[in-house]
């Protein structure tokens, strides 16, 4: 095997990959038993590797969710609550491109020089995104009307369509130091939330209309169907993201010798669900891509309330065709001010790697019964550094989100860390610093907090 690298990244993207360690890619091994299939309209979804290839080596692609534990639906004093790990029923996104690169990409796409296409289904004309003048009415009425393309997330016989193999050839070797994956930003979603005041809320369809504040235009879909009656109903909203990047700490390192030699590698895509889509008060739920319970204002602040899914998340998790992935969830209570929430960080390793590698972070913020005003999404993880105690350095684009963070070995087992936040008002570069943004963060940006190995979960 050439590299084993750990790969932190930001967009709404972590990870990392590793080459398999198959000498051939025979009929038995994981990597030949994937099967390049299309995205729900039964064409192929093709790449940059699909023909001329003459080698058996190859770049597998799959989209997994861990074998997850039941989670406790939360709810706060304002009214807020999240999906728990059933909550969240459908979950159905167009994936238009997965490609990695040597250099960094800033606008344009991959270039044949430069990156390796390893999944590609063009969007349709009438789903085309124009960042510069989105059509958000337009794009939702049409996704609403079809599905075509998309790919249900929780669904486990629809997201194996998204399994893919690329074929490589001798000019796909390279040092590749960044990845992409890019999607039609029209989403669809199916759910229910437990909400503070006791009830449950369930989404629905509704009629798509526009909303500014700020010089920012973002789509809210509006329900005439009140968010408390069941059941839980498809719903389309549109985002004004469509794409995500995550960053190889180290080069994946893919030589001519490796290709003529046959050499397999994999990219696990794991996707976690728990706690994924909030609802609650309008100002306090961030997002764009809302579905509402009434028509927000030209002017003012919205009183509706919302139900909001966030942009798609996925982490990289490398491992070798003979291993398994597994997955270490760690959560805490984070208490300040009078303000409280659960902050979750997920740590993805190989489970027969003598080192218990880290090779990929997902982290989230989660309302809780304390939960009173509005809390930020946990900032993406850039990197992560190691003291010599073996203590974690969580670091953002532009700061320090989490340290003094020493893993565990026993489910129930205890850590403590320092998390940094910051004020909505506090602004940097990039939006708040820190690795949460709410209001009652103290002056010291800085709070001490235990964590717990809640459970390790197989991918």
């Amino acid at each position: 095997m050439r590299l084993k690298a750990l790969g932190i990244g930001f967009g709404g993207l972590v990870g990392a990959i590793v080459a398999c360690s198959s000498e051939s890619a025979d009929s038995t091994s994981d990597c030949a038993d994937a099967t390049c299939t299309g995205v729900g309209d039964g064409n192929d979804a093709s790449t940059d590797a699909d023909s001329g290839g003459s080698t058996g080596a190859k770049l597998t692609v799959r989209v997994q969710v861990p074998t997850v534990t039941p989670m406790t639906l939360f709810g706060g004093q304002a009214i807020l609550g999240n999906t728990g790990t059933a909550g969240l029923e459908s979950l159905r996104q167009y994936i238009t491109q997965i490609y990695i690169c040597e250099t960094e990409v800033s606008s344009g796409g991959p270039t044949d020089d430069n990156c390796l296409v390893t999944y590609n289904h063009p969007e349709p004309a009438e789903l085309a995104w124009n960042p510069s003048s989105p059509d958000f009415v337009g794009i939702a009425t049409r996704a609403a009307a079809t599905e075509d393309g998309y790919v249900d997330l929780m669904n486990s016989t629809s997201r194996a369509s998204l399994t893919h193999e690329a074929a490589l050839r001798p000019e796909h070797a390279h040092a590749y130091n960044y990845g992409y994956i890019t999607w039609v930003p029209a989403i669809k979603f199916r759910t229910k939330l437990s909400m503070s005041d006791g009830s449950t809320w369930y989404s629905h369809p509704g009629t798509p209309t526009t909303f500014t504040a700020g010089g920012f235009t973002s789509e809210v879909t509006v329900t005439t169907t009140p968010f408390t009656t069941g059941p839980a109903e498809d719903a389309v909203v549109v985002q004004t993201n469509g794409a995500a990047s995550f960053r190889f700490q180290h080069p994946l390192v893919i030589s001519e010798g490796e290709i003529a030699n046959n050499r397999a590698f994999v990219l696990d895509l794991a996707f976690s669900p728990e706690g994924l889509v909030r609802g609650g008060d309008a100002t306090l739920i961030n997002g764009n891509g809302q579905l509402a319970d009434a028509p927000f204002p030209a002017d003012g602040i919205p009183t509706a309330h919302v139900i909001a899914p966030p942009f798609l998340a996925i982490t990289p998790v490398p491992h070798q065709t003979s291993e398994h992935a597994q997955r270490e969830v760690y959560s805490a209570t984070v208490s300040a001010g009078g303000e409280a929430f659960e902050t979750r960080v997920e740590l993805y390793t190989v489970t027969e790697d003598p080192e218990h590698t880290i090779y990929g972070v997902n982290t989230k913020t989660l309302n809780t019964t304390g939960t009173v005003g509005r809390v930020g999404d946990f900032q993406k993880v850039y990197s992560l550094e190691t003291d010599d105690s073996g203590k974690l350095l969580f670091r953002g684009i532009d700061s320090v989100l989490l340290d003094g963070f020493s893993r565990v070995t026993s489910v129930g087992g205890t850590t403590s860390a320092s998390l940094r936040c910051a004020k909505w008002s506090e602004t940097g570069p990039h939006g708040p610093t820190g690795a949460v943004a709410f209001d009652a963060c103290p002056d010291t940006h800085a709070i001490d907090v235990t964590f717990t190995l809640t459970s390790i979960d197989a991918l």
